[in-house]
Protein backbone atom coordinates (compact mmCIF):
# COMPACT_ATOMS: atom_id res chain seq x y z
CA UNK A 1 0.00 0.00 0.00
CA UNK A 2 2.57 2.32 0.11
CA UNK A 3 3.50 2.25 -3.43
CA UNK A 4 0.32 3.63 -3.66
CA UNK A 5 1.00 6.91 -1.59
CA UNK A 6 3.07 10.53 -2.44
CA UNK A 7 4.13 10.55 1.19
CA UNK A 8 7.23 8.68 2.27
CA UNK A 9 6.81 5.96 4.84
CA UNK A 10 9.19 8.63 7.51
CA UNK A 11 6.53 10.77 6.64
CA UNK A 12 3.77 8.72 7.38
CA UNK A 13 4.94 7.81 10.54
CA UNK A 14 5.99 10.71 11.52
CA UNK A 15 2.14 12.07 10.68
CA UNK A 16 1.01 8.72 12.66
CA UNK A 17 3.03 9.71 15.78
CA UNK A 18 2.25 13.38 15.55
CA UNK A 19 -1.22 12.09 15.70
CA UNK A 20 -0.49 9.71 18.49
CA UNK A 21 1.23 12.70 20.61
CA UNK A 22 -1.51 15.24 19.85
CA UNK A 23 -4.34 12.76 20.79
CA UNK A 24 -2.43 11.80 24.44
CA UNK A 25 -2.82 15.22 25.40
CA UNK A 26 -6.55 14.88 24.37
CA UNK A 27 -6.92 12.08 26.24
CA UNK A 28 -5.44 13.79 29.42
CA UNK A 29 -7.75 16.66 29.11
CA UNK A 30 -11.26 14.50 28.62
CA UNK A 31 -10.04 12.69 31.29
CA UNK A 32 -9.74 15.93 33.41
CA UNK A 33 -12.92 16.86 32.27
CA UNK A 34 -15.13 14.40 33.38
CA UNK A 35 -13.04 14.27 36.76
CA UNK A 36 -13.88 18.05 36.90
CA UNK A 37 -17.83 16.96 35.82
CA UNK A 38 -18.06 14.28 38.77
CA UNK A 39 -16.51 16.42 41.49
CA UNK A 40 -18.19 19.23 40.79
CA UNK A 41 -21.68 17.42 40.10
CA UNK A 42 -21.92 18.62 36.84
CA UNK A 43 -24.00 15.91 35.53
CA UNK A 44 -27.58 16.91 37.17
CA UNK A 45 -29.19 18.29 34.16
CA UNK A 46 -29.89 17.80 30.13
CA UNK A 47 -27.20 20.56 29.10
CA UNK A 48 -23.98 19.01 31.43
CA UNK A 49 -25.21 15.11 29.91
CA UNK A 50 -24.67 16.49 26.58
CA UNK A 51 -21.25 17.53 27.12
CA UNK A 52 -20.35 14.61 29.30
CA UNK A 53 -21.30 12.52 26.27
CA UNK A 54 -19.21 14.70 24.51
CA UNK A 55 -16.15 14.84 25.96
CA UNK A 56 -16.70 10.95 26.13
CA UNK A 57 -17.06 10.24 22.45
CA UNK A 58 -13.90 12.47 21.77
CA UNK A 59 -12.23 10.52 24.64
CA UNK A 60 -12.04 7.24 22.59
CA UNK A 61 -11.26 8.86 19.21
CA UNK A 62 -8.36 9.70 20.92
CA UNK A 63 -7.51 6.52 21.97
CA UNK A 64 -8.18 4.98 18.40
CA UNK A 65 -6.03 7.52 17.01
CA UNK A 66 -3.05 7.21 19.81
CA UNK A 67 -3.58 3.07 18.87
CA UNK A 68 -2.77 4.08 15.05
CA UNK A 69 -0.05 6.56 15.53
CA UNK A 70 1.61 4.62 18.12
CA UNK A 71 1.29 1.20 16.03
CA UNK A 72 3.04 2.38 12.46
CA UNK A 73 4.80 -0.83 11.39
CA UNK A 74 1.48 -2.67 12.89
CA UNK A 75 -0.79 -1.01 10.84
CA UNK A 76 1.07 -1.51 7.56
CA UNK A 77 1.37 -5.18 7.90
CA UNK A 78 -1.61 -6.07 9.97
CA UNK A 79 -4.91 -5.65 7.57
CA UNK A 80 -7.26 -6.81 9.82
CA UNK A 81 -6.18 -4.38 12.54
CA UNK A 82 -5.90 -1.65 10.54
CA UNK A 83 -9.52 -2.43 9.83
CA UNK A 84 -10.51 -2.51 13.46
CA UNK A 85 -8.66 1.26 13.84
CA UNK A 86 -10.32 2.18 11.36
CA UNK A 87 -13.64 0.87 12.33
CA UNK A 88 -13.13 2.51 15.85
CA UNK A 89 -12.24 5.73 14.13
CA UNK A 90 -15.32 5.98 12.24
CA UNK A 91 -17.26 4.91 15.28
CA UNK A 92 -16.45 8.00 17.43
CA UNK A 93 -16.01 10.01 14.74
CA UNK A 94 -19.72 10.01 14.01
CA UNK A 95 -20.49 10.30 18.31
CA UNK A 96 -18.87 13.13 18.28
CA UNK A 97 -20.79 14.44 15.30
CA UNK A 98 -24.04 13.44 16.79
CA UNK A 99 -22.80 14.85 20.25
CA UNK A 100 -22.81 18.14 18.74
CA UNK A 101 -25.76 17.57 16.59
CA UNK A 102 -27.95 17.34 20.18
CA UNK A 103 -26.34 19.80 21.57
CA UNK A 104 -27.41 22.11 18.52
CA UNK A 105 -30.85 20.38 18.85
CA UNK A 106 -31.43 20.96 22.35
CA UNK A 107 -29.97 24.81 22.02
CA UNK A 108 -32.67 25.31 19.19
CA UNK A 109 -35.47 23.31 21.72
CA UNK A 110 -34.65 25.81 24.75
CA UNK A 111 -33.92 29.32 22.40
CA UNK A 112 -36.31 29.21 19.55
CA UNK A 113 -39.05 26.77 20.84
CA UNK A 114 -38.62 27.40 24.44
CA UNK A 115 -39.10 23.59 25.50
CA UNK A 116 -36.58 21.43 26.83
CA UNK A 117 -36.01 17.91 26.50
CA UNK A 118 -37.86 16.64 29.19
CA UNK A 119 -38.31 13.07 29.67
CA UNK A 120 -37.25 12.65 26.06
CA UNK A 121 -33.69 13.14 27.38
CA UNK A 122 -33.06 9.24 27.27
CA UNK A 123 -33.08 9.57 23.60
CA UNK A 124 -29.59 11.35 23.59
CA UNK A 125 -27.91 8.12 24.18
CA UNK A 126 -28.54 5.64 21.91
CA UNK A 127 -28.80 8.04 18.91
CA UNK A 128 -24.95 9.02 20.20
CA UNK A 129 -23.63 5.98 20.89
CA UNK A 130 -25.75 3.34 19.22
CA UNK A 131 -26.84 4.56 16.10
CA UNK A 132 -23.28 4.80 14.45
CA UNK A 133 -22.90 1.31 14.42
CA UNK A 134 -25.34 0.83 12.20
CA UNK A 135 -22.86 2.72 9.81
CA UNK A 136 -19.76 2.03 11.23
CA UNK A 137 -19.68 -1.92 10.32
CA UNK A 138 -21.18 -1.46 6.57
CA UNK A 139 -17.30 -1.06 4.71
CA UNK A 140 -16.12 -4.82 7.44
CA UNK A 141 -19.06 -6.36 4.86
CA UNK A 142 -16.61 -5.90 1.64
CA UNK A 143 -12.95 -5.35 3.71
CA UNK A 144 -13.36 -1.33 2.46
CA UNK A 145 -11.26 -0.32 5.85
CA UNK A 146 -7.72 -0.63 5.00
CA UNK A 147 -4.27 1.19 5.00
CA UNK A 148 -4.28 4.67 3.36
CA UNK A 149 -0.74 6.89 3.70
CA UNK A 150 -0.30 5.14 6.37
CA UNK A 151 -3.54 6.02 8.22
CA UNK A 152 -6.56 3.52 9.11
CA UNK A 153 -9.60 4.70 7.03
CA UNK A 154 -12.12 3.86 3.79
CA UNK A 155 -10.05 1.56 1.48
CA UNK A 156 -10.67 4.13 -0.98
CA UNK A 157 -7.32 2.95 -3.27
CA UNK A 158 -6.92 -0.96 -4.31
CA UNK A 159 -3.67 -1.58 -2.63
CA UNK A 160 -2.43 -3.68 -5.77
CA UNK A 161 -3.18 -1.93 -8.53
CA UNK A 162 -3.37 1.55 -6.87
CA UNK A 163 -6.86 2.59 -8.92
CA UNK A 164 -9.47 3.99 -7.16
CA UNK A 165 -12.23 1.46 -5.22
CA UNK A 166 -15.42 2.42 -6.22
CA UNK A 167 -16.87 0.74 -3.32
CA UNK A 168 -14.74 2.26 -0.80
CA UNK A 169 -15.36 5.71 -2.55
CA UNK A 170 -19.15 5.33 -2.95
CA UNK A 171 -18.85 4.29 0.84
CA UNK A 172 -16.39 7.41 2.20
CA UNK A 173 -18.96 9.71 0.67
CA UNK A 174 -22.40 8.77 2.14
CA UNK A 175 -20.60 7.48 5.33
CA UNK A 176 -18.55 10.22 6.36
CA UNK A 177 -18.71 13.43 3.92
CA UNK A 178 -22.46 14.15 3.39
CA UNK A 179 -22.84 13.65 7.34
CA UNK A 180 -20.10 15.80 7.88
CA UNK A 181 -20.73 18.47 5.74
CA UNK A 182 -24.41 18.29 6.30
CA UNK A 183 -23.48 18.76 10.25
CA UNK A 184 -21.33 22.01 9.12
CA UNK A 185 -23.79 23.44 7.17
CA UNK A 186 -26.97 22.77 8.82
CA UNK A 187 -25.25 23.39 11.87
CA UNK A 188 -23.76 26.53 11.03
CA UNK A 189 -27.10 28.01 9.88
CA UNK A 190 -29.15 26.73 12.85
CA UNK A 191 -26.67 28.40 15.64
CA UNK A 192 -26.58 31.51 13.69
CA UNK A 193 -30.42 31.30 14.11
CA UNK A 194 -29.97 30.80 17.61
CA UNK A 195 -27.95 33.75 18.18
CA UNK A 196 -30.27 36.07 16.11
CA UNK A 197 -33.26 34.83 18.39
CA UNK A 198 -30.96 35.41 21.28
CA UNK A 199 -30.67 39.10 20.12
CA UNK A 200 -34.07 39.48 19.25
CA UNK A 201 -35.18 38.74 22.29
CA UNK A 202 -32.63 40.90 24.46
CA UNK A 203 -34.45 44.00 22.03
CA UNK A 204 -37.80 43.23 23.37
CA UNK A 205 -36.64 43.11 27.20
CA UNK A 206 -36.01 46.78 27.03
CA UNK A 207 -39.68 47.39 27.44
CA UNK A 208 -39.85 45.81 30.21
CA UNK A 209 -39.07 46.62 33.70
CA UNK A 210 -35.54 46.36 34.75
CA UNK A 211 -35.61 43.88 37.66
CA UNK A 212 -38.29 41.50 35.07
CA UNK A 213 -35.55 41.80 32.07
CA UNK A 214 -32.55 40.58 34.07
CA UNK A 215 -34.25 37.64 35.28
CA UNK A 216 -35.56 36.54 31.97
CA UNK A 217 -32.31 37.53 30.18
CA UNK A 218 -30.29 35.48 32.54
CA UNK A 219 -32.48 32.67 32.90
CA UNK A 220 -32.36 33.02 28.63
CA UNK A 221 -28.43 32.91 28.80
CA UNK A 222 -28.48 30.13 31.77
CA UNK A 223 -29.71 28.08 29.15
CA UNK A 224 -26.96 27.81 26.76
CA UNK A 225 -24.51 29.25 29.21
CA UNK A 226 -23.19 25.41 29.05
CA UNK A 227 -23.73 25.03 25.15
CA UNK A 228 -22.29 27.71 23.81
CA UNK A 229 -18.66 27.11 23.14
CA UNK A 230 -18.75 24.23 21.89
CA UNK A 231 -20.50 24.31 18.81
CA UNK A 232 -18.90 26.82 17.74
CA UNK A 233 -15.17 25.32 18.55
CA UNK A 234 -16.09 22.48 16.62
CA UNK A 235 -16.87 24.35 13.61
CA UNK A 236 -14.02 26.55 13.97
CA UNK A 237 -11.35 23.52 15.08
CA UNK A 238 -12.11 21.17 12.10
CA UNK A 239 -12.03 23.64 9.47
CA UNK A 240 -7.98 22.81 8.70
CA UNK A 241 -8.60 19.07 8.91
CA UNK A 242 -11.48 18.99 6.60
CA UNK A 243 -9.76 21.43 3.66
CA UNK A 244 -6.82 19.11 4.41
CA UNK A 245 -8.88 16.00 3.80
CA UNK A 246 -11.02 17.53 1.13
CA UNK A 247 -7.90 18.37 -0.89
CA UNK A 248 -5.92 15.14 -0.45
CA UNK A 249 -9.47 13.59 -1.97
CA UNK A 250 -9.84 16.18 -4.82
CA UNK A 251 -5.76 16.10 -5.80
CA UNK A 252 -4.96 12.48 -4.46
CA UNK A 253 -1.97 12.41 -6.38
CA UNK A 254 -0.10 15.94 -4.73
CA UNK A 255 2.11 15.91 -1.73
CA UNK A 256 -0.06 17.33 0.87
CA UNK A 257 2.66 16.92 3.93
CA UNK A 258 1.99 20.45 5.10
CA UNK A 259 -1.53 20.35 5.13
CA UNK A 260 -1.70 16.83 6.75
CA UNK A 261 0.56 18.18 9.73
CA UNK A 262 -1.34 20.57 11.29
CA UNK A 263 -4.60 18.53 10.28
CA UNK A 264 -3.28 15.89 12.84
CA UNK A 265 -2.38 18.58 15.62
CA UNK A 266 -5.99 19.95 15.28
CA UNK A 267 -7.76 16.49 15.16
CA UNK A 268 -5.60 15.19 17.99
CA UNK A 269 -6.01 18.50 20.40
CA UNK A 270 -9.98 18.44 20.43
CA UNK A 271 -9.79 17.05 24.04
CA UNK A 272 -7.91 20.10 24.95
CA UNK A 273 -10.22 22.18 23.00
CA UNK A 274 -13.29 20.93 25.01
CA UNK A 275 -11.33 21.22 28.73
CA UNK A 276 -11.09 25.15 27.40
CA UNK A 277 -14.62 25.48 26.56
CA UNK A 278 -15.26 23.81 30.10
CA UNK A 279 -12.81 26.60 31.79
CA UNK A 280 -15.16 29.09 30.43
CA UNK A 281 -17.48 28.51 32.14
CA UNK A 282 -17.61 31.14 35.09
CA UNK A 283 -19.43 28.53 37.59
CA UNK A 284 -16.56 26.21 37.25
CA UNK A 285 -13.79 28.36 36.73
CA UNK A 286 -14.32 30.11 39.93
CA UNK A 287 -14.28 26.67 42.02
CA UNK A 288 -11.26 25.65 40.45
CA UNK A 289 -8.93 26.12 43.91
CA UNK A 290 -7.16 23.34 45.38
CA UNK A 291 -9.16 23.89 48.20
CA UNK A 292 -12.37 24.04 46.30
CA UNK A 293 -11.74 20.98 44.85
CA UNK A 294 -10.95 18.87 48.07
CA UNK A 295 -13.71 20.34 49.43
CA UNK A 296 -15.80 19.32 46.18
CA UNK A 297 -14.46 15.49 46.37
CA UNK A 298 -14.91 14.99 49.96
CA UNK A 299 -18.79 15.74 49.57
CA UNK A 300 -19.54 14.77 46.13
CA UNK A 301 -17.26 11.88 45.61
CA UNK A 302 -16.58 10.72 48.76
CA UNK A 303 -19.97 11.24 50.21
CA UNK A 304 -18.20 13.19 53.43
CA UNK A 305 -20.10 16.25 54.70
CA UNK A 306 -17.99 18.73 54.71
CA UNK A 307 -20.24 21.05 56.92
CA UNK A 308 -18.51 21.74 59.98
CA UNK A 309 -20.05 20.72 63.32
CA UNK A 310 -20.75 22.10 66.50
CA UNK A 311 -20.87 20.51 70.04
CA UNK A 312 -24.82 20.53 71.65
CA UNK A 313 -24.63 22.40 74.69
CA UNK A 314 -26.69 21.56 77.14
CA UNK A 315 -27.69 23.49 80.67
CA UNK A 316 -29.81 26.61 80.82
CA UNK A 317 -27.01 27.87 77.26
CA UNK A 318 -30.15 29.26 75.38
CA UNK A 319 -31.87 30.73 78.98
CA UNK A 320 -29.13 32.51 80.02
CA UNK A 321 -29.19 34.15 76.24
CA UNK A 322 -32.74 34.86 76.43
CA UNK A 323 -32.88 33.34 72.91
CA UNK A 324 -36.61 33.29 71.68
CA UNK A 325 -38.67 30.12 71.84
CA UNK A 326 -36.88 28.34 68.32
CA UNK A 327 -34.17 27.95 70.91
CA UNK A 328 -31.47 28.28 68.20
CA UNK A 329 -28.35 26.81 69.70
CA UNK A 330 -25.45 29.28 69.14
CA UNK A 331 -21.48 28.71 69.45
CA UNK A 332 -19.82 30.81 72.22
CA UNK A 333 -16.96 32.88 71.45
CA UNK A 334 -14.18 33.59 74.12
CA UNK A 335 -12.94 37.03 74.25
Amino acid sequence: MGNCSNLTPEDQQVIGLTGAITSSISLISCLLVILMMIVYKKYTFTTQRLILYLTISVMFDSIAHILQGGSFGIISNHSKYCMAIAFLRQYFAWSIILSIDCILMEMALRIICRRESGKGEWLYIPFIFVFPLFFAWIPLLKHDYGDIQGTCNFLTINPGTCTRNRTGLILDVVLWWVPLYLTFFVGAIVYLIIICQLNISKRRYTAMLELDKEVIYKRTMNDIGYFKWYPLLYFIINLIPIAAATTSYIRPNDDLLALNIPSTIIVGLQGGFIALAAALDPSTRKRLGWRSFCSAFKENVLCRDTAEEYPILEGNFTDSLNLSETHRIMPTYNE
